[in-house]
């Protein structure tokens, strides 16, 4: 069974964390970042970004912080119709992949 987590709750979720904590840096490739602009941020005439750096000891790459864009003034639209299927089934995946992680 999941614990419930108030939304108060989510910055100090680490000691309720049962496993790894993700990398920011999947939030492109898992679709969330497309997921979080799409929803919040492009309709309010804004944009988020992270902003990625390299670690100069290693060449590892790290995230630094992220960036808002935008005036807003005008709404973006920044997605193709296939473009934005593509993020949204890549959610879904992750999604899927949660659930069935969270009920092993």
């Amino acid at each position: 069974m999941s614990k419930r987590v108030s939304p108060e709750s989510i910055f100090v979720a680490d000691s309720l964390a049962e496993g790894p904590a993700r990398p920011l840096s999947e939030w492109g490739e898992n679709g969330l970042l497309w997921l979080v602009n799409a929803t919040v941020f492009w309709p309010r005439g804004f944009a988020l970004g992270l902003a990625f750096r390299e670690d100069p000891a290693n060449g590892d790459e790290y995230l630094a912080g992220y960036n808002i864009e935008g005036d807003g003034t005008e709404p973006f639209a920044a997605s193709t119709e296939e473009m934005a299927q593509q993020r949204f089934e890549a959610v879904e995946a992750l999604f899927a992949r949660l659930k069935k992680e969270s009920s092993e």
